[in-house]
């Protein structure tokens, strides 16, 4: 997918725009989980997650090539809205996000505030994807699914920054949502000759991904999102593990209290990781 030059150079493109966010071992949190365990603050970027970093180095490449396009379109829930919209209105290239009717009205107004066309569509995000691509028929736009080439690329400068920072990593859990951060990931691992192991984790409400990579085949299933947009290579990851609701509302409510943080969204952005040697114990 890519080598560590062309990643140390991504990475250089990302932190024109946004700085490397901190990572911190808390020692509540810490004597909580009877671990060592480090945060990494993505809920410091612009748009108060990780997926802004491959949207503005995506948006980068975009703007530097001989047929630029006249706009591009996406659908989305949030997190890839707000970051196609962000890293747009940097280049001045127009943005058009599509959103099922029931998508969260703070991620839509978000996306809308970073100057994004908004359009509201169907009851689920499969729904809203297929009309985004009719939609790129009559706009004349690019339309751009939420795992690339190059998004994944700008991703994994927080991997890149992460791995280098902090020395002798034991264990990551990663949520897998559509690949591009896992993806990200493991290269970057790879990539620095590391043998930290990685375990993707999915709701246990949404568990496509889980289900696919057990048998090693496509599952489909009908829910929000109907079908993974990527198969991750077997030997480089745990198999996933599924969590119903209980299990990571406890986690978010230790964490909030341990790092003394008010806003439970805040919380969904941060990458936790372990440290080598310590009690087997993790945290969603």
């Amino acid at each position: 997918m890519f080598n560590l030059k062309q990643l140390e150079q991504a990475a250089g493109i990302v932190h024109k725009t946004i700085q490397p966010t901190l990572q911190h071992n808390w020692p509540q949190l810490c004597k909580s989980t009877g671990s060592d365990v480090w945060v990494k603050h993505e809920n410091h970027t612009p748009t108060t997650a990780f997926k802004v970093r491959g949207g503005v180095h995506l948006l980068d490449q975009i703007s530097r090539s001989p047929n630029k396009p006249r706009g591009l379109i996406s659908a989305t829930r949030g997190n890839h809205g707000q970051s196609l919209a962000f890293a747009g209105s940097r280049v001045d290239m127009p943005v058009t996000i599509v959103v099922p009717e029931n998508n969260s009205q703070g991620q839509s107004r978000a996306i809308q505030s970073l100057g994004a066309e908004l359009i509201v569509f169907g009851k689920d995000f499969e729904a809203a994807r297929l009309h985004s691509l009719e939609l790129q028929q009559e706009y004349g736009y690019e339309p751009i699914a939420p795992f690339c080439r190059d998004l994944v690329l700008g991703v994994a400068s927080y991997a890149l920054e992460f791995l280098s920072a902090i020395k002798n990593m034991h264990t990551v859990y990663v949520p897998i949502g559509m690949g591009s951060g896992i993806c990200g990931l493991i290269k970057t691992r790879d990539l620095l000759g590391l043998k930290t192991e990685i375990v993707g984790v999915v709701a246990e409400g949404a568990p496509t991904f889980s289900l696919s990579l057990r048998p090693g085949k496509l599952f489909l299933q009908k829910l929000l999102i109907r079908l993974p947009m990527a198969l991750l290579p077997a030997p480089h990851y745990r198999q996933p593990l599924t969590s119903s609701w209980p299990v990571p509302a406890e986690s978010l409510r230790l964490v909030m209290n341990r790092l003394k943080l008010r806003c439970c969204s805040i919380i969904n952005q941060h990458i936790i990781w372990r440290k080598a040697r310590e009690p087997h114990r993790w945290l969603l």
